[in-house]
């Protein structure tokens, strides 16, 4: 039986170009996965933590996230890393560009 990938995903739903990533990530995980994503409610509900914080107490064997202030600090934790930069490309992990 495959493993069930735990994948992060940090990716807001507001625009297009977000929502079709999501729809885009979901059919790759459908053909080769199984993965299981984990992700925060949205932040009108007041429950947000870092993504760094996720990471650390999730322990995923990915992460998929758009731009963050921390993300040297998740980059430093040795866990596969995919962005969707905002300002610029990130060294050392997968950009993601429209």
């Amino acid at each position: 039986m495959p493993k069930d990938y735990r994948i992060l995903l940090n990716i807001s739903h507001a625009g297009s170009f977000d929502r079709e990533l999501h729809q885009g990530i979901a059919m790759y995980s459908k053909m080769h996965g199984p993965w299981v994503f984990y992700h925060q409610p949205p932040d009108y509900l007041g429950r947000t933590q870092s993504i760094l914080d996720l990471a650390q107490r999730l322990k995923p064997d990915g992460i998929i996230m758009s731009e963050s202030p921390e993300i040297q600090s998740i980059i430093e934790l040795n866990i596969p890393v995919i962005v969707s930069p905002l300002t610029r490309l990130f060294n050392g992990v997968t950009n993601i560009i429209a």
